[in-house]
Parts: C-alpha cells; structure tokens; sequence
C-alpha cells in the first residue's frame, strides 16, 4: 500500500480498486439475510373479516322491553362479548364439525375446542356505528373465512330465536290477559243486566254519577299502589334471597313500576351478569376477573335493594294517603240511594273491563302481526373472503436492505483491511523509493477485449483470432494515434535520454515474475524505436516461453537456438520487413506507419533443453559482439527474474537492463529480490518500466486514465460514445 498521508481521494481509490471484493461480500450478505428471513418466516396466518349490523325493531306495542340500547357503546361492548359467548361457538364448532351434538358441555375436549376457536377470532366495533367487524385468523385462507362467516351466522341465528321466544312469551302472556279480562266484562256485564231488570233502574243523577267517579277512581289507584307495593316487595324479596347464591342469566329483577334508576341499575346487572357467564366458559369462579365482577354485581344489588326501599316508603305514603281519601268519599256515597250506588258502580266496572278488553285485542293482534314479521335485528352486511396474502409473510425486502448496509460496511472494512496489508507498490514515488530507480515509462491498462471488439467493428467482418490478438498488441503500429502508442514513445525517449552519455546499446528488458508484460513492452518499444528512426533489433532470449514470433506473425525457426548450436550465419536469422509481410501480417497494416522497415527480429528458434548454459556461452557473447555496431538499439526479451536465471545471466553481457513491472502485482519484496539479483551480476540497471497502470491502483494515474483507441478521430468518438468512454484497456 501507498505510504502517504490518507485522504478522501485515496479512500475512492481504495473503493474504485477493491469494487468486487465489496460487491462480493455485499451480495453474500444480501444472499444470506433473504435465506435467514425465508428461514425463520413464520408459519402463514391469513386473516378473514366479516360485518355485521344491529337495527333495532321498532315495535307499537311495547311488548317486551329491551335489554340494551344501540346508542350506548357499553351495551354495544355486550353484545360483542355475546358474540365470543359459549352458546355461539358451540353452534360454530357444530357447524364445522369440529365437535359432535352428542358431546356434554362439561367435556373437556369440547372445553378445549371452543376456547381455540375463540383465542382465533377477534370482535371490534366499527367507529361509533352499530357495525361490529368479527375478524378470524387461522392457518389457512378456507378456514380463516369459514370460521368468520360461521360466527357471524351463528350469532344471527341465535339473537333471531332469543327474539322469536321473547315475542311468543308475549303473545302467550296477552292471550291469558285477554281470555282473563273477557270473563271479567261478561260477568260485569250480566250483572248489571240482572241489577236493572231486578231494580228497575235506567240511571242515576250526575251529581251521584260524579261522587262514584271520583271514588272509583281513588279505589283504583289504591288498588294499582297496594299492587305495585306488593310487586316492589317481591321483587326486593327475590334479590334478597339470590344474594346468598351466585347469580345467572336466567334471574330476571325487572320490574315496570320501579323507578328510572332502578331500571339502569338492572340493566347493568343483567351486563355483569352475562359477561360472568361468558368467562365462566373459560375460566372458573376463583380467577381474578371473575372475583372483580361478583363484587360489582354484590354492590349493584345493596344499591337495587336501597332504591327498592326507598320506593317502598314512597309507595306506603301514597297509600295511606289513598285510603283516607276513599274513606272520606265512602262517606259522602253513604248519603247517596243505595240502589244508584249499586248502579254506578256496576256500569263503571263494565266501563273499565270493556276498555282493557279492546286494549288487549289490539295488542294480541298487533302480536300477532309482529311474530308473523319475524323481524331481523341482526344483519350481515359484509361476509368474509378467503384472503390471498398472509398477514405475516417473510420480510425478505428489509432482510435485504440490511444485508446489503451490513454488507457494504463489512466490504469497506475488509477492502480497508485488505489494502493495509496489500504489500505491492502503486505510486511512482513508492516505486522510485523502494527500489532507488527511475520510472521511465507509464503503460496504461487496456483490456485487450475491448480493443478484440473494437477490432471488429472496425472491420465489419470476422477476422482470425491471431490477427485480433496481434493487433491488439502492436499498438503503435496499428494504433499509432493511440495514448498507448504515445506511451511507449515517451519511453522510448526516457531511454535515449538515459543513454545518451553511456552509449547502451544493447537493452535487456525483464520483470520479477511472470505474467508482467514484459515481452509486450520489449515488441512495442522496438517498433516505437523504429518508428523514431533508429536501427532496432528485437532478439527474443526467453528460450523457456518464447513469444516474440506470435506477435509478429513469423515462424519460430531458424532463431537464437540454431545461430548457437548450429552454423548458422547472422544474417540468416534476422527477420526483416521483408519477412514480416511475407508472413501473417498484411502489407497494408506494415505500411499504416513510416520507419517499420528499421526494425529486424530475431526470433528464439527451437526451444532448447539448457537455456541457461546456452546465455552463458561464448557463442552467445560472440554473437551480442558481432552485432553490437551495426545497430543503434538492441533489445533482448528475457525470461522473468525470480523463475530463471537467463536474464542475470545476459545482463552481463549486455549494456544495460530495464526492469518491467506491473503496477500492483507483485510485492515490494519480491521486487526487491528481482534488482537484488541484477545488482550482484554488477547489472546497469537504466530504470523501471510501470506497465498495466490503473486510475484505481494510485492516484498518480488519473491523468493517464481517459484515452482514446487507435484510429481515426471519428472513429475513437464513436466508440467512446458506445462503451461510456471505455475505461478498459489492454492488458499488456
């Protein structure tokens, strides 16, 4: 890594350098958050919701009285208690077939089968409507809308017979009332038909008819205070007696003469009371709840036998007040002639009798009018549908979220973490310092892809992979326009710059391990040499992975191994322009640039089984002497220093050596070791050839990261505009 200070340029660097590594872990993280939220996903719940609504029945004929009222939410609350109340889910569990019509109510099993259908379902009031929501949620979308609908038709079900059986208790009531008063008018009636044919009496005067009236009426009032007396007395008698043992839902302590509180304060009982019964289904008589609601129905009851008392001492003070009053009027009737006293009071009976009797016929047929009605106060207004999505499934978009933030910082980290411990040189500075050299040259990365596909856009044809392959590496004689090209011919003035008071001729060009470029490098500097006029000679000396015939598309032999191990003449192994187009280049691609027929090639010959003995020869040396003075540059590709010891071998043999090295790949140490060996064969080391560089390697680079590809100006724009502005390059 770089040793200069940090800064915000040099952490994008590090991002733009280490990009995959932080994309791979990123999308590991990514890939194992989705699979640890499909994992542990929770098993699929799917929620059903029904509606139903409550319309109260409006009835002229008073006959039974309600027990709530739809405008308080407290009863509206009890009813939905009513809803999740045993009778009903034993009629879902029915309806179901979760359970058998034989089973007891006390059976465990059912026990068990009811509470699990309730803990599924949920009741609520919809704002301040008379609408109740009865939401179920199960294990499956079937099962979950069943058991929504079945609650709500088996609550309909049951409050449409709780009405019918009040309404039948009615008519049954009225029909004795009515059969009862009948008798009673007939015989009021006969008896007053008698008294006159017996008494001869037609009418009596009106002040007698006026005095009976108003004694009549008080004996009837006393009659109604003695008998709401004796019915609050009863009543008070009933609530006394039902103290002693837990109450129920079938004790009823309502009574129509008692007063407005009273009537409240039933009303609450007869809530508590039902709401007890309904957590009985539950639970028992010692838990918590349950406790709490016998007290309250204890204090309820103090306060109905306190308000019942007071009533009471109301109702005796109106009586005594009434019998003073019909004893004062009995009086003043005494002094009236018997036989019209008899006559008035007979009349006034068949009066009243005639009256409650046409009262009660209109209500027995009101009755039955309303029971033939069969009214509906509950009303399902929304059934439940199977739901299509679960309300609990895998969070796998957050999961993933999260994935990709742990992810991204773990990649920072580690690319950090990386980088620190990244031992290969990237700044010039940390090249030129390390080793006590200078860069001579910088060679921008191109991927050689790219170029392959720009290759064929170019020729509009397919061409032989050879071709492409050769093309792409020679850039400054088919890309001569190229800032790859430029490269090369900066280096090419560095070097004769450097020798130009040491009089090198003969260069060995090497790197420290393989896969560094450097026989690209060796071909494209000598044809920049070329190009620049001078009189070059490429030898390829990498007798172990020769190369050098591959690039310029010439044969192998006869090459260095034949001019030292056969008799061979000098001439009979230089490769000129001659040969170069009589072999796979063409001659319109020799000729895109002036100065290649300065440029001979010696390729490496038969691969022999010692190179190393055969550098070392005398016949070597020999033949570096012979052809030292009829060129003004020689260039000799090397094998890598750390694999072989040719290239230590011909530096002594040779004026000067250049190492190449690629920017990042190898570490300092191992670069170190490479100069170590060509400083103990006594090597003239020239300089340092960075090849391979990237924007992301160090920030040195930037300049040299935006290019163009060879060829005309129109084209480089047209691709430019294809690729982004290709940030590839070749991979020399």
């Amino acid at each position: 890594m770089a040793q200069y200070d940090i800064n915000l340029r040099e952490y994008w660097r590090i991002i733009k350098k280490r990009k995959a590594f932080i994309i791979l872990i990123t999308a590991i993280l990514i890939l194992f958050s989705v699979a640890l939220a499909i994992i542990r996903a929770p098993s699929p719940l799917y929620e059903a919701t029904s509606s139903i609504k409550f319309e109260k029945s409006i009835s002229p004929l008073g006959l039974y009285t309600k027990i709530f009222s739809w405008g308080s939410g407290s009863e509206i609350e009890t009813q939905m208690a009513v809803i999740k109340g045993y009778p009903a889910f034993k009629k879902v569990a029915l309806a179901m077939d979760l359970i058998d019509s034989e089973e007891e109510d006390l059976n465990p099993r059912l026990g068990r089968t009811i509470t699990n259908l309730q803990s599924q379902v949920k009741v609520s009031r919809e704002g301040y409507s008379n609408i109740v929501n009865i939401t179920a949620t199960a294990g499956s979308p079937e099962f979950a809308a069943a058991l929504a609908n079945q609650v709500a038709q088996a609550y309909k079900e049951t409050h449409a017979r709780e009405i019918t059986q009040r309404t039948a208790e009615a008519i049954k009531f009225i029909e004795g009332q009515r059969e009862d008063i009948g008798g009673r008018l007939r015989e009021s009636e006969e008896g007053l038909r008698r008294f006159r044919e017996i008494k001869s009496i037609i009418a009596l005067t009106s002040q007698s008819s006026s005095l009976l009236s108003r004694a009549d009426s008080v004996e009837t009032r006393l009659a109604a205070t003695i008998e709401a007396r004796k019915e609050l007395e009863d009543v008070m008698k009933k609530i006394k007696e039902a103290s002693s043992h837990p109450l129920s839902s079938r004790e009823a302590f309502s009574s129509e003469k008692a007063s407005a509180l009273y009537q409240k304060l039933n009303s609450r009982l007869i809530d508590l009371v039902i709401k007890k019964d309904t957590l009985l289904v539950q639970y028992t008589s010692s838990h918590p709840e349950v406790i709490e609601i016998e007290k309250q129905i204890s204090k309820i009851t103090q306060k109905m036998i306190s308000e019942l008392e007071s009533l009471l001492k109301i109702e005796a003070e109106k009586e005594k007040e009434l019998r003073k009053k019909s004893e004062i009027l009995k009086q003043k009737i005494q002094s009236l002639p018997d036989k019209g006293l008899q006559l008035s009071r007979l009349e006034r009976d068949v009066e009243r009798f005639s009256e409650t009797y046409s009262l009660l016929e209109s209500k027995y047929q009101e009755a039955l009018i309303q029971d033939a009605e069969k009214p509906e106060e509950v009303t399902i207004v929304r059934p439940a549908f199977e739901p299509s999505k679960p309300i609990n499934p895998p969070n796998t978009a957050s999961s993933a979220l999260l994935g990709a933030m742990i992810g991204l910082v773990l990649g920072l980290v580690f690319a950090f973490i990386v980088e620190t411990f990244d031992t290969s040189l990237g700044a010039i500075e940390d090249v030129e310092v390390t080793l006590g050299l200078r860069v001579l040259g910088l060679i921008p990365y191109i991927d050689e892809k790219d170029i392959q596909e720009s290759l064929k856009d170019e020729y509009k044809q397919d061409i032989a992979g050879d071709t492409m392959i050769r093309e792409a590496r020679l850039i400054p004689n088919f890309g001569p326009q190229s800032v790859l090209a430029e490269s090369f011919r900066s280096l090419r003035t560095n070097i004769q710059f450097s020798a130009l008071d040491k009089n090198i001729k003969t260069i060995v060009l090497t790197s420290a391990t393989p896969q560094e470029g450097k026989t690209a490098v060796a071909a494209n500097l000598a044809i920049a040499m070329a190009q620049g006029g001078l009189r070059t000679l490429l030898v390829d000396t990498d007798l172990r992975r020769p190369s050098i015939h591959r690039i310029f598309g010439l044969d192998a032999s006869p090459g260095v191994t034949e001019l030292l191990l056969s008799n061979y003449d000098f001439s009979d192994a230089i490769r000129t322009v001659t040969d170069i187009m009589m072999g796979r280049m063409s001659m319109d691609k020799i000729m895109l640039t002036p100065g290649i027929d300065n440029l001979h090639i010696i390729t490496c010959g038969t691969v022999p089984l010692n190179p190393a003995e055969l550098m070392q020869s005398e016949k070597f040396k020999g033949f570096i002497d012979e052809i030292h003075d009829q060129y003004d540059v020689i260039l000799l590709d090397t094998p890598p220093l750390v694999s072989a010891a040719d290239a230590s071998i011909l530096t002594m043999k040779t004026d000067g050596a250049l190492l190449v090295y690629r920017a990042g790949k190898v570490a300092r140490n191992i670069l170190k070791r490479a100069k170590a060996q060509l400083e103990q064969v006594n090597a003239n080391i020239i300089g340092v050839v960075l090849n391979g560089v990237k924007a992301e390697i160090s920030l040195d680079y930037d300049k040299y990261y935006q290019y163009y590809y060879y060829g005309q100006e129109a084209k480089k724009g047209k691709r430019k505009k294809k690729k982004g502005g290709h940030k590839a390059g070749q991979n020399l």
